[in-house]
């Protein structure tokens, strides 16, 4: 397994930072699980891989609405005729603007390349977009960049010191911590939302 394993982080790693950083292009465009490849990228680059994930994601983000804005806008919209909770969710847009969109990168039951092509519809900026999307974001990327790097530390070094292997438990617990505080405020300020 252990063997396995490092085979798919060879092959993961042979594409480089900049594959890395085009991977989290492609995924606001597709359904790929963003965590995963935060958890390769922090296991492959270290910290390098949290500003790949951002610039990445932000870039693939920024091209999913404009592509969303101004090319599939029709079709989009014919879509979320039929999905009340969608409709809802694009007339707070207009009226919170990036506030909202912030809470649903930090918690949303859409995924986010879906959400990428909702906020096409709205009237919010680009530039505003992109820098709720980086923030929204940041939290869980570098909660998962962590774990990735935490597994190759422990993966490199063998059976870890009691102190080494505190430490590392101790930073992903409170970075887990911090992100499920965060997601928890940003689930009740999206209920007062939805209740207005």
């Amino acid at each position: 397994m252990n063997e396995a394993l490092h085979q798919v982080f060879e092959k993961f790693g042979s594409i480089g930072a900049p594959g890395f950083l085009l991977l989290f292009l492609v995924s606001s465009f597709v359904l790929i699980p963003r965590p995963l490849l935060c958890i390769f990228g922090g296991y492959l680059f270290g910290y390098r891989a949290i500003p790949l994930a951002l610039v990445g994601g932000a870039l693939g983000s920024a091209l999913a609405l404009l592509i969303a804005r101004y090319l599939l806008r029709e079709r989009i919209a014919r879509m979320l005729v039929n999905s009340p909770s969608a409709s809802a969710i694009m007339r707070a847009v207009d009226l919170e603007g990036w506030r909202l969109i912030v809470l649903l990168r930090l918690c949303s039951p859409i995924p986010g390349c879906l959400l990428n092509y909702f906020f096409g519809l709205s009237r919010i900026g680009l530039v505003s977009f992109m820098t709720a999307s980086i923030v929204g974001v940041t939290p869980q990327v570098v909660l998962f960049v962590y774990c990735g790097i935490a597994g190759q530390i422990l993966s490199e070094s063998g059976l870890p010191t009691a102190i080494k292997l505190f430490l590392n438990l101790a930073g992903v617990l409170v970075t887990v911590w911090a992100v499920v505080i965060i997601r928890q405020r940003a689930k009740a300020v999206l209920a007062e939302l939805r209740s207005v």
